[in-house]
């Protein structure tokens, strides 16, 4: 050490490194706890800022969290795979229940749905019959532990037995193979009506649903409900087609299927190489939706 206490050049220049140094050294700390904040996913070849927040845990230390623009903090999302359950029993959303006479001795899966009954609903009073159940009088309907709240306070003056019902037991007609003769003898239905299922039945390939007769022009629900009890529908009569064989021509004419939709549903089958087309596959790429699965599977494979 110097005793005339003047600092050397050398000294001088270890100073102002150590100096230098520390000020480089608060200048990274700040640069970096400011880049902190912000950092950068990848995720199908988009970017996705993530934003660091503050927050404090139950012991009241202060952590930071990611919050992000589009997956909520958490790992990239899935697509779920669709199975056949989830496409051909969905639970239906009821628009408008009607309301009609009914025996629960006989009332169809179909005509519960009218009603207001969801598919899985209406399969335990199908079912209940299946293993031989039988309803005596109207409370006992009212023991199905499906029904929803209010449904059997709702429909229980519709419940009328056979028995007590005068009906001609004759005048019943299947739609998919009923002529107009026979159609006209069922109450409600006229000459008009009677022609005009034919129609639509063939336009369509058949008739899957009581439903679809409210797509006849005039027929309105009070009307349908007068004639459900006197029609059956056999579903397996319903032709099915191949949409790898079908032409445009073909694919249009069906009111489900409409011009627009065969045309999307040809280019796919054209791309694919002309086969292994399905309505899984149209459903897969949506081209069509759920909806119209639940129709179009009637009709097509």
């Amino acid at each position: 050490m110097r005793r005339d206490g003047k600092i050397s050049v050398r000294e001088s220049l270890a100073a102002l490194t150590l100096l230098f140094a520390v000020i480089s050294i608060q200048i990274v700390v700040f640069l970096t706890s400011s880049q902190m904040g912000k950092s950068t996913i990848t995720y199908d070849g988009g970017a996705k800022e993530l934003q660091q927040v503050s927050v404090t845990d139950s012991n009241g230390r202060g952590v930071s969290e990611p919050v992000t623009n589009g997956y909520g903090g958490g790992p990239p999302p899935t697509i779920k795979s669709i199975t056949e359950k989830e496409v051909f029993d969905p639970e239906p959303v009821v628009k408008e229940a009607m309301l009609f006479a009914f025996d629960p001795n006989t009332v169809t899966l179909e005509q519960l749905q009218l009603m207001g009954l969801t598919t899985r609903q209406a399969m335990v009073v199908i079912n209940y019959r299946t293993k031989g159940g039988r309803f005596f009088k109207r409370e006992d309907f009212k023991k199905i532990y499906s029904l929803p709240a209010g449904f059997y306070e709702k429909v229980q003056d519709s419940i009328l037995f056979e028995k007590r019902r005068d009906l001609n037991k004759s005048v019943i007609a299947e739609l998919n193979s009923a002529d107009s003769a026979s159609l006209t003898a069922v109450p409600g239905i006229g000459p008009y009506f009677a022609s005009a299922i034919v129609r639509l039945r063939e336009k369509r390939g058949g008739i899957v649903m009581i439903s679809q007769l409210l797509e006849i022009k005039g027929m309105d629900s009070s009307r349908l409900s007068a004639i459900i009890p006197y029609v059956l529908i056999d579903t397996t009569l319903v032709k099915k087609r191949d949409l790898d064989n079908l032409t445009y021509e073909e694919m249009s004419s069906n009111p489900y299927i409409g011009s627009y939709l065969a045309r999307s549903i040809l280019r796919l089958r054209d791309g694919a190489g002309g086969k292994g087309l399905s309505l899984s596959v149209l459903l897969m790429n949506q081209v069509i939706n759920s909806e119209a699965m639940k129709i179009l599977r009637y009709y097509f494979y």
